[in-house]
């Protein structure tokens, strides 16, 4: 609804939403939009919104599913405020969260796709990941072709989300050749290399 009014003051009355889950106030003429800026709302939206939280993308996860095994919305904000606080990184990396295996929150075309799960411990079942990555979209003309992402072994625990992309985006960004985007880095590195990597993350963790 403050959308809707922002849009009809400022614009020409329409929203359009995104892939990312973000919002496009459209035809906003110039000389509106140091006003439009100072608004309330887009002090909590910002339209100038840190790199991860901008592309972070989650299903309803099983606070209104009941398909999906774990929470994922407030899960996927922390993570990636989290995430925002500790690494620097030019590139914005998709971080899609996803509660049981129908995908809803496309989870195959990610950089890092996150996909809900349980791990039994003693204290009973916690809520898990399982983790793939390297998926994109394109065609093949004009750059790389589509691809899914690809899972690596070994299951995190919900609470150790952040932590463990943290450790596994810190390796691309030491690791990756100038300038090479996450999908490229896993397309010339190999799945063999980052899952050893991945295990190390975990073994650490344990």
């Amino acid at each position: 609804m403050l959308l809707a009014d922002l849009s009809d003051t400022y614009g020409e009355g329409k929203i359009r939403t995104t892939m990312s889950q973000n919002i496009i106030l459209s035809g906003i003429p110039d000389d509106k939009l140091p006003e439009l800026l100072q608004a309330p709302l887009l002090q909590r939206l910002s339209p100038e919104a840190k790199n991860f939280i901008s592309r972070t993308v989650s299903c309803t996860g099983n606070e209104f599913c009941n398909l999906a095994l774990v929470e994922t919305k407030e899960r996927a904000v922390s993570v990636a405020e989290y995430l925002d606080e500790r690494l620097q990184l030019e590139e914005k990396l998709r971080i899609h969260f996803i509660g049981c295996p129908n995908g809803c929150g496309q989870k195959h075309v990610a950089d890092i796709g996150l996909q809900g799960s349980l791990i039994k411990t003693p204290e009973g079942m916690v809520d898990a990941f399982d983790i793939a990555i390297g998926g994109t979209l394109g065609t093949g003309d004009q750059g790389p072709a589509a691809q899914f992402t690809r899972p690596l072994k070994g299951r995190v625990k919900a609470e150790r989300v952040g932590p463990v992309l943290e450790q596994l985006i810190t390796y691309y960004s030491q690791q990756r050749s100038e300038p090479e985007n996450f999908h490229s880095f896993v397309e010339r590195v190999g799945i063999p290399v980052i899952q050893e990597q991945f295990t190390a993350i975990l073994a650490a963790e344990a």
